[in-house]
């Protein structure tokens, strides 16, 4: 059996209570529905660099070696990833040695979008009532929310579980991998993921 060793590069500490849980979780149920025979390690927390995009992730690059994969965060900021693949992620595929090693995790938006997906995941972690949840949301995409943090801080103002450190891990662990695997951003990711494994199995 291979073992996988990963790290995470988010763009702030939001990011990495997320998605190192995320991205843990995700890699594992993936794999076993690829039948891929693969050891997940725990994920490395790759420390936030200054600097512009390219230049930070060389640093990265050279400082950890070992790592099968590096996930690199970015939020997207606009209704799609467009601008980010074309100004920040091409540029530094064409830049590093090894693309196949670079996993790019870009929400639509920003992290919270990807937060918002699973309804379920929401109400356990904040203790919300399908009702009240149902106002806040309606029926929205959670990739057509404009500000999906401040629809978060709602739910979490609504909720009877009040803003807890640490809730971003908590819907990391709880959500469902199908809610996700709707949005484009995620299917992105996902395509990425198995181009990348499959370079791994070979």
């Amino acid at each position: 059996m291979q073992q996988i060793i990963f790290g995470v590069y988010g763009e702030g500490p939001t990011d990495s209570r997320y998605f190192p849980t995320l991205v843990e979780r995700y890699l594992t149920v993936f794999c076993a529905r690829e039948g891929v025979d693969i050891a997940i390690l725990p994920s490395i927390h790759i420390p936030r660099r200054s600097g512009g995009f390219v230049e930070s992730l060389k640093i990265v690059e050279q400082n950890y070696p070992e790592l099968t994969y590096v996930f690199v965060h970015s939020d997207a900021d606009a209704p799609d990833i467009s601008n980010v693949l074309e100004h920040k992620w091409q540029p530094w595929l064409d830049e590093c040695s090894e693309p196949k090693r670079w996993v790019a995790v870009i929400p639509v938006r920003m992290t919270e979008s990807w937060m918002l997906a699973d309804r379920n995941a929401l109400k356990s972690t904040f203790i919300i009532s399908d009702t009240n949840l149902e106002e806040i949301l309606g029926s929205q995409h959670p990739e057509s929310i404009q500000n999906p943090k401040g629809v978060l801080a709602e739910i979490m103002r609504v909720g009877r579980q009040k803003r807890i450190y640490g809730f971003e891990e908590n819907i990391a662990q709880r959500c469902d991998f199908s809610a996700l695997e709707r949005l484009p951003s995620f299917q992105f990711f996902q395509k990425q993921l198995s181009n990348s494994l499959s370079w791994f199995g070979n």
